[in-house]
């Protein structure tokens, strides 16, 4: 587990290091990396509002079993993701478009 941190952390660190022109830097501006990027953090932003709501919508408490917890975190994937798509596409691109102008 060590391990996975220091990896993490010099990943982290090692483009602040070298500058912009290492292989760091260029991986993440790959532009299918950055465009997941920005659905992961919309999806981010919304997620503790989806899991809130899917889970006070219950009235039972909800079984402890692998499929209706499985039920529950597939349904709550493709809420966060439908909702990031539109969180991105409705709200955030405009405002990008807005400040390349």
């Amino acid at each position: 587990m060590r391990t996975i941190y220091a990896i993490g952390i010099t990943m982290f660190v090692l483009p602040n290091l070298l500058g912009s022109h290492n292989i760091i830097y260029k991986l993440l501006n790959y532009t299918p990396i950055r465009y997941i990027a920005k659905f992961t953090f919309a999806g981010y932003l919304l997620h503790m509002l989806v899991v809130e709501v899917i889970i006070a919508s219950f009235y039972n408490s909800l079984d402890f079993n692998v499929q209706s917890i499985g039920q529950v975190y597939v349904g709550c994937l493709l809420i966060i993701g439908i909702f990031s798509f539109i969180f991105r596409w409705l709200i955030e691109l405009p405002f990008e478009i807005k400040h390349k102008i």
